[in-house]
Formats: structure tokens, C-alpha cells, sequence
């Protein structure tokens, strides 16, 4: 069975290759770069005992891949949906087998909050892009239960959060390669919003593997700080674990300067260094001895002049972008004031899910005919959360904030707890991580973007995810299977 599945899946990328040649826009490369993995993925996966396991490594390992699209580009699919396919079948047959005990309402009022985003489906002024977007929705909810399920194995989470620091590894290298190369890796997709003048100088806006700056920023920020706080908090079990993890933070520091997003910067840095002064495992004469370390450090900076000292310290580029400040934020704000009409418009229940840039082309229909020729219409108003409120309205918002509120309820109380307490160190680093990702969605919709939308819910998962439960692979075991963990790692170290 397995050599019958390799050789349709040889034969259907072979088709797609022929095929392909004969379109204008295919790119044999892009398909080969997508093909040869996919190959190999195939032959561990069905070589692999506990394929769900199996996938969500390797989706944690390739996060920074996962919001590429898979060639045909017009098929509009991502390595993400690629994986998701797989992994709702063996979901669902496992379950039906009997093999896992899994939870689908880990959350408890996750589903009521969601269900208020379907009367925005229901009145959508695009029926197809709304059903999109929940599918993505759909997506990204198997992800998060699949992940609280595997994070109550002490094991599986210290392998997710090595691949984790990897994934994190990479898309810093990715930034680094632009920046001396001057290539965008998106396939070479690069963002209008990489390049800008500010005075003479002309700014270089560095996304690495990504195609936006600020959504590179957001990813290496949140996962910064997520890593920065479970490495102070001694939550990781291995050395190798926690090496990668500092290793990831470090080079994450350069990586975000380099990418010149000022949200991403400052909630970043911010939340790391409170995050490892105020929740980190060390003792009173160390907070004492770091405490009067950022006292003299702020009172040089004070006495030489904060201009003086950042003008040493970064580069020219990230001076003249917070210099732009203003002018940014003012020219931001007349583009909300602007949109503000479509809320309007439909209050309650907005414009459906995934239809901004519809609703502007159906304003003015000029608009879709210069979509059609390849121009841009913007798919945002600049502003995730009046994006949310455009496209849900009130009632879908409420939902979110519910979800949102039920999160930050748990990450609150994690503050109280023992420090020596494992749960609560996940729980405390996915709130930071959290907070940084909520002062970096003000100026973007990110979670346009696979990579950056799977934060919410990795870092949901750890929020609500007990690490002291009892082994998966003993629920696996105690059914009559062999336990997987040798199995699984002999093909693929990391997955």
C-alpha cells in the first residue's frame, strides 16, 4: 500500500510538471523546490507510526515555509493546507479506531464564541470568500487541538519547542540572507512596503522568507519573547532544548532591528526584558545586581543624550524610520477615519469574512477592473482589529473578545503561582508572547499571512495545556499499539 501511494503521488507531481510547461506563468523551479520535499515528506509520513504526531512536528519545524503558496499559484493553496488535508484524515481515522482520546472543546466557550461569527457568514456580501475564510478558521482549529492534546506529553513538548526554536533559527537566517543579498525569498514576491525614503536616506525594510516586513517582525518578535521567558523560567527539560532556545533569542535581537518594524521592536524588547526580570527563576541579589544595571544603563543614556546614544548603537535606517514616526501614524489614521464607512454600513454584522477589499471593488467597480489588470486594492484598512470589526461587526468582535478575555483570565492567574510551577511558565510566556502579538497587530492585519495567523493558536495551546498529564503515547499504548516515540524519531530527528 504504501509503494501504491508513492507512485500516484509521483505520478499526479509529474502531471502537474508536464502540464505546467505548457503555462506561461509556471516556474519549473518553484515546482520542483515544492516537489522534492513533498516527496520525501510522503515517504516518512506513511513510513511514520503516529503520523499525527509526525505532522504537527513538522509543521512546527517548517513554520516559516508554511505560509508559502504551493505552486499552481492559482489554485491559491499554502504548505499549510497541504498539511491540513493529511491531518484531518488521520484525525478523524484515528478517532473513529479509537487509538486517541482527544478533547475538540479544550477551551471551554470556544465554540459559543465562534458561532458568533456566523451571522456575518450568513449576510456576507460575498458568500464564496467568507465560506475561505472559514475554512482557514476550520484550520486553524485542528491545529490548536491537536497541539493542546500532544503539549500534555512532557516529551512532544520539549521536541515541539526545540523545533520551535529551529523554526525561529531559520526565518532570523532568512532575514540576515536578504539583508546582505538584497533578495526577498517570498519567491521573490517582495512587498511595495520594503522600500521607502525618508529624506535622503532610502530605507531597506528586510522580511527574509516573508513577504511583509511587519508580519517577519511580529513572528521573530512574539516567539523572541515566548522563548526568552521559558528559558529564564527553567521550564525546558534538555540542555540541547534550552541552548537552541537562547540561541533563537539571540539572533531574533538583530533580526528584528533589521526588519525596522517599530511595534514589533518595542513591544519585543519590552516584554523580553520585563518578562525575564520580573517572572525569571533567579534570586533576589540577581534582580538587584540586573536592576541596577538598566539604572545605570538609563542614566548614561540621560546624561549623554538619548539621541546621541541610539544614533551609536542602531543603524542609520532604524533612526530615520522612528524619526517617520509621526508621519506614519498621522497618514494610518486618515486611512481609519477613511474606512470608517464600512462599518457604518453594516454595524452588526459587518461585511462578511475575508471581504474588505470585495466591498471596496464593489464601491467602485473601476476598482475590480484594475484588480483584474494586476493592480493593487488594499485588503485591509492598516489596522487588524478595525479590520475584524469591518468584516464581522460587533457581534462576531464580541466573540473574539470572548476567546481573547477566557485566554488572558488563565495567563493572570499563571502570575500568581508558584514559580516552580511548569504549567504556569507556559502559561505566563504565552501571555507575553500574546500581549506582543496584540501591540503589533494595531498597524496590520497579519494574520492574513499562515505563519502569523498560527500564532494565535500555538500560543493558545500553551495557555490552556496542562504539561504534568499523563504521556499521549500511554493512551496510544494502552489501545493495543506499540508506543511510537522511537519510531516516529528514527526517520526524522526533529519530527
Amino acid at each position: 500500500m504504501p509503494a501504491v501511494f508513492v507512485t500516484l503521488i509521483f505520478t499526479l507531481l509529474l502531471g502537474v510538471a508536464v502540464i505546467g510547461t505548457g503555462h506561461k506563468n509556471f516556474a519549473l523551479w518553484k515546482f520542483m523546490v515544492f516537489g522534492l520535499p513533498m516527496m520525501g515528506f510522503c515517504l516518512a509520513f506513511l513510513f511514520t507510526k503516529d503520523r499525527l504526531r509526525f505532522l504537527l512536528l513538522s509543521a512546527i519545524l517548517a513554520l516559516p515555509f508554511l505560509g508559502l503558496n504551493v505552486p499552481p499559484a492559482s489554485l491559491g493553496l499554502t504548505v499549510f493546507d497541504i498539511l491540513s488535508i493529511p491531518a484531518a484524515s488521520v484525525l478523524l481515522m484515528t478517532v473513529i479506531a479509537g487509538r486517541y482520546e482527544i478533547d475538540f472543546f479544550p477551551l471551554h466557550g470556544a465554540w459559543g464564541a465562534l458561532l458568533l461569527i456566523l451571522p456575518s457568514v450568513a449576510t456576507s456580501i460575498h458568500f464564496g470568500n467568507s465560506i475561505v475564510s472559514l475554512v482557514i478558521i476550520g484550520e486553524l482549529y485542528l491545529f490548536f487541538v491537536i497541539l493542546v492534546h500532544y503539549l500534555k506529553d512532557e516529551a512532544v513538548c520539549e521536541r515541539i519547542h526545540l523545533n520551535l526554536s529551529l523554526a525561529l533559527i531559520i526565518a532570523c537566517l532568512f532575514v540576515f540572507a536578504e539583508k546582505a543579498t538584497g533578495v526577498n525569498f517570498n519567491f521573490g514576491a517582495a512587498h511595495a512596503g520594503q522600500f521607502m525614503q525618508v529624506q535622503n536616506l532610502k530605507v531597506h525594510r528586510v522580511a527574509g522568507i516573508f513577504q511583509d516586513p511587519q508580519k517577519a517582525a511580529q513572528f521573530i518578535a512574539v516567539f523572541m519573547t515566548y522563548l526568552a521567558i521559558l528559558c529564564g523560567r527553567g521550564a525546558f527539560l534538555k540542555r540541547s532544548t534550552l541552548v537552541l532556545a537562547w540561541m533563537a533569542v539571540i539572533l531574533a535581537v538583530p533580526a528584528l532591528f533589521i526588519t525596522v518594524s517599530r511595534a514589533a521592536i518595542i513591544s519585543g524588547m519590552m516584554m523580553t526584558i520585563i518578562g525575564i526580570l520580573i517572572f525569571s527563576r533567579i534570586g533576589p541579589v540577581k534582580r538587584l545586581y540586573i536592576g541596577l544595571c538598566v539604572a545605570l544603563v538609563v542614566m548614561t543614556v540621560s546624561m549623554a543624550g538619548p539621541e546621541m546614544v541610539l544614533k551609536t548603537i542602531f543603524p542609520q535606517s532604524v533612526i530615520k524610520r522612528f524619526e517617520r514616526s509621526d508621519k506614519s501614524m498621522l497618514g494610518r489614521i486618515q486611512i481609519w477615519e477613511n474606512s470608517l464607512r464600512i462599518f457604518k454600513a453594516n454595524p452588526f454584522t459587518g461585511v462578511g469574512p475575508g471581504n474588505f477589499q470585495e466591498y471596496l471593488m464593489q464601491e467602485n467597480p473601476r476598482l475590480r477592473q484594475f484588480h483584474e489588470r494586476g493592480g493593487f486594492v488594499p485588503d485591509m484598512p492598516e489596522n487588524g482589529y478595525l479590520n475584524i470589526l469591518y468584516e464581522v461587526g460587533l457581534i462576531g468582535s464580541l466573540g473574539c473578545l470572548l476567546l481573547l478575555g477566557q485566554l488572558m483570565v488563565r495567563v493572570l492567574a499563571a502570575v500568581f503561582a508558584p514559580k516552580g510551577e511548569r504549567p504556569a511558565s507556559f502559561m505566563l510566556a504565552a501571555g507575553a508572547g500574546l500581549l506582543v502579538f496584540l501591540a503589533t497587530f494595531i498597524t496590520i492585519f497579519t494574520i492574513s499571512d499562515m505563519r502569523n495567523a498560527l500564532i494565535l493558536p500555538f500560543l493558545g495551546a500553551a495557555v490552556i495545556s496542562v504539561v504534568t498529564s499523563p504521556p499521549v503515547a500511554a493512551t496510544v499504548e494502552s489501545k493495543g499499539t506499540k508506543n511510537t516515540d522511537e519510531d516516529s524519531s528514527s526517520l526524522v530527528p526533529l519530527c
